[in-house]
């Protein structure tokens, strides 16, 4: 015994002491408020720590996260109460690493029956427990990709925290996600993307130290744990090399070659954080940035995207609230026929009537409420409150309008959209063929046999179908045919300098040329100049939307437009003679086809621009 120490084996005899040193389960003795007063070489051993680290210490000094608060809570009841308790137990050596073993802890009573000190005796576990503990270990794997799963990352990543700690090294995580995996799953079946995402994590083992950890978070993210790296750069060498991996198409079937890329975030410890759940948001939140800066590509984590980060959680608090309270708006540009500029319809786009900021643009709330999963409830909000403002319209003596709302690709999802837009239809009384669903090129890209699934169903209500911002999203053409669309949108990119910019003028030609040609009629949106407009009369584009007729307005200054202009063009520029419609070119049978959905929602445009 040290000397100065308190000794729990004061008053033992010499076969007593040698006993308590000579057994070969783990003893431990505390004082009533848990002090160790002294532990026997066995205990030690088995924790890794020497005698006079032990003494005067509590042992929760080995205590693992393996059981939470409520376990060590009815262990002390127990011991208040019966003064005995015994139980399976998980610990921590001083290494990190976990031991698990039969714990039994008496109260050593003293003269009077009362307590005096604790016992504790850890033991080798019973060949029963010994396949709980297998069992145990059997959790820590994931069975689809054979790697460890975010458990066992966890306690490897707590010890390469304490050993990186004590030798002044530093520690990599990097969190990968794979680009569009929800995409092939849907394409090709969740069969296929889990012999998908267990091939990906083959390949990618490969690029890995025998130190290092590759590790399944879940779904189609993947966590790598660097324990020694020098620097931040070696850390980017790995997350290059995962990346060049990944570009060789992975052959699952003999007929079938698959490409996939991904995006990862990196987080260094000790620099960016000193927790282990830190350390993995920050590692997500790195990893967002580089999905968001176009994917394919690895970011490191800094300080502003916390700040950043921390933003969005107040503005998804926000959202959530405005939600609540309606404190969403809906205003609604006009669309007009491009020879007479008389209103034919109107596309519905959402505001925020922010209690602190005012009335925000689309672009300022819709991307954080994709990201956080609001947008399907907003792109449901913006649906119904259109049907309902167009009923009211017909019911202030409007002429019938058609209404338009972006959906949101996530809206595609749900398998119950088409019954819910055609149940608010029939709550408003509007006629489906005054009702028009915008989606986007790109989003409708992500799944196209879903778009075409979605889009006949919407057909089959009698909504009518535009694609928006067409000629941004490589769609092929052999999609485009089978989209049941009734209009082609024609991205205000494309007018930009028309028609002075020859190159510009040709692809807008060729669009309109396009939706002619399948009997599509075309809205030219961004119109700002009268040489705009008389460029799209001379191209046959049939309607025109922009700011040189009217900005997005509230329902009342949209209604007011509709009583008092008999035609939105503006001074100096004279109705042209009509030619023939395109929806009598199309003739009466149209077979179907669709396009791209956009990746924000009904009524919802998180477009750059603010029509």
């Amino acid at each position: 015994m040290a000397q100065g120490k308190p000794s729990g084996r004061d008053g033992l005899g010499a076969r007593e002491c040698a006993m308590f040193a000579a057994a070969s389960d783990g003893i431990v003795l505390t004082d009533l408020q848990g002090a160790i007063l002294d532990a026997n070489p066995a205990f030690c051993s088995m924790t890794g720590y020497s005698h006079d680290e032990l003494l005067g210490k509590n042992p929760r000094l080995i205590k693992s996260d393996r059981h939470d608060a409520e376990f060590y809570r009815r262990m002390w009841q127990a011991l208040v109460r019966e003064r005995r308790w015994q139980g399976e137990i998980w610990d921590r050596r001083r290494n990190g690493e976990l031991f698990a073993r039969w714990l039994t802890i008496d109260a050593v009573l003293d003269e009077r029956g009362s307590p005096a000190h604790y016992v504790g005796v850890f033991s080798e576990l019973c060949v029963a427990h010994r396949k709980d503990a297998e069992v145990e270990r059997a959790v820590h794997i994931d069975p689809l990709t054979g790697l460890p799963n975010r458990l066992l990352l966890r306690d490897r990543l707590r010890q390469a925290m304490l050993l990186g700690r004590r030798a002044g090294h530093k520690v990599a995580l990097l969190h990968l996600d794979l680009d569009g995996f929800k995409a092939l799953n849907e394409r090709y079946g969740h069969a296929f993307g889990d012999r998908l995402l267990a091939a990906v994590a083959e390949r990618l083992r490969t690029a890995l130290r025998s130190t290092d950890t590759a590790a399944r978070e879940g779904g189609d993210e993947l966590l790598f744990l660097l324990p020694e790296t020098a620097a931040a750069s070696d850390a980017g060498l790995v997350a290059r090399k995962l990346l060049e991996l990944l570009v060789e198409p992975f052959q699952l079937e003999a007929s079938r070659d698959v490409r996939v890329s991904a995006s990862i975030g990196i987080v260094m410890y000790p620099d960016d954080a000193e927790d282990i759940d830190e350390l993995l948001a920050h590692a997500e939140a790195a990893m967002q940035r580089a999905k968001g800066a176009g994917r394919n590509r690895y970011h490191f984590y800094s300080r502003s995207l916390q700040a950043r980060a921390s933003q969005e959680l107040e503005l998804e608090a926000e959202l959530r609230r405005a939600l609540e309270q309606e404190q969403f708006l809906l205003y609604y540009q006009p669309q007009v026929d491009a020879r007479r500029g008389q209103l034919t319809g109107v596309e519905a786009l959402v505001r925020w009537n922010h209690p602190r900021q005012g009335v925000l643009p689309p672009a300022r709330f819709l991307k954080v409420a994709e990201d956080v999963g609001l947008i399907v409830p907003l792109g449901e909000w913006v649906v119904r409150t259109a049907c309902r403002q167009a009923r009211r319209w017909r019911d202030q003596g409007l002429p019938p309008l058609r209404v338009a709302v972006n959906l949101a690709a996530a809206q595609f999802d749900d398998l119950r959209l088409v019954d819910r837009v055609a149940g608010w239809l029939i709550e408003s009384g509007v006629d489906p063929r005054q009702f028009e669903v915008e989606i986007t090129e790109g989003s409708a890209m992500r799944s196209p046999e879903r778009t075409v699934e979605r889009l006949m169903e919407l057909k089959a209500i009698g909504v009518r179908v535009a694609i928006d911002d067409f000629g941004t999203g490589y769609s092929s053409l052999g999609y485009l045919k089978r989209f049941p669309v009734d209009t082609l949108k024609v991205d205000r990119t494309f007018l930009r300098d028309v028609p002075d910019d020859e190159e510009n003028a040709t692809l807008c030609a060729a669009v309109i040329g396009l939706a002619r040609s399948l009997g599509m009629s075309v809205i030219a949106e961004g119109v700002e100049t009268a040489a705009q407009v008389e460029f799209l009369r001379e191209k046959e584009c049939d309607e025109l939307q922009g700011f040189l007729f009217s900005r997005p307005v509230p329902p009342d200054e949209l209604a007011r437009l509709a009583r008092t202009r008999t035609t939105l063009l503006p001074e100096g520029l004279a109705p042209a003679r009509s030619k023939t419609p395109a929806r009598q070119r199309r003739g009466a049978s149209i077979p179907p086809r669709s396009a791209p959905a956009r990746t924000t929602s009904p009524g919802i445009s998180s477009r750059r621009k603010d029509r």
